[in-house]
Formats: structure tokens, sequence, C-alpha cells
């Protein structure tokens, strides 16, 4: 078993003793329910052992939550100075979308390849108590 296998079966370990393991802002987080400490903070050991990997699993993981609240959003793609959608996104952090050029309807790709455009009052929520005019603007949203 190579590493990468031996993260996602820790991976897989930790959340059924209640430990979450999760990329949030260029951070891991490990959240930790109620439970076993001991037997928890063991995992976390060992998770740690296999940082690289876990950090990579936990990152992909995180794209493909983050695209998949994205998808129909238009995107921009500079490799081919043109403008898409994104239509679909996989749970390993891959990404599928549709550009506007021949022959490109459909293609795979990465979320360091592509930007996807969002309208700044698309991500502002309803209970939010600061109204936009009071946020700094944000044009892009980066995956």
């Amino acid at each position: 078993m190579d590493r990468a296998e031996r993260a996602t079966e820790l991976l897989q370990e930790a959340e059924e003793i209640g430990v979450h393991v999760e990329f949030d802002c260029g951070l891991i987080l490990a959240k930790m329910a109620k439970g076993d400490r001991e037997k928890q903070l063991a995992i976390v050991e060992e998770i740690s052992k296999l940082s690289r990997e876990v950090r990579r699993l936990a990152r992909q993981r995180a794209i493909a939550t983050r695209a998949k609240e994205l998808l129909g959003r238009p995107i921009w793609m500079p490799e081919y100075r043109q403008q898409g959608k994104l239509v679909g996104a996989d749970d390993d952090g891959g990404l599928v979308v549709s550009i506007d050029k021949a022959g490109l309807r459909s293609s795979k790709a990465a979320a360091i390849d592509l930007m996807v455009l969002v309208e700044e009052e698309a991500e502002v929520v309803a209970s939010d108590p600061d109204p936009p005019s009071q946020k700094p603007r944000r044009w892009f949203g980066l995956l």
C-alpha cells in the first residue's frame, strides 16, 4: 500500500471515530466530535505522519465541495483566452468545463487552470448583517 492509499484509509478510520479532517484556507483542520479523545489523538498522530498526502486529499475534497456549489457559473480559461461554464466536479477535485470554442465543448480541468466568475451580490447571504456596500469588492472567486 502506497502513502496516498494509506492516507485515504486513515482519513476513513478517523471519520469512524469522530475526527473529520478538512482543508480550510490553507490549513488542515482536525474537527473532533465527542468521543474517545485518546483514540482520536492517536489517529491524528498517525495522520500527521502522512501530512503531504493528507493535505493533498483534503485540498482536493475542499475544491470538489466548493466547485459543486458553483456549478453552472461562468469561468475564464486563460490557456484558451476563452469564457466557458463550470459543468461538473468529481469528489477528487477534478472539474468539468464547457468552453464556448469549437472542439472544446466539455473538457476536464484542474482548479489551478481556471477562474470562476462570481457576481458579488451572488455571494451575499440573506442573513448577513453587513450590507454589500460595507464589504470589500471581490470580482473573481478563485477556486
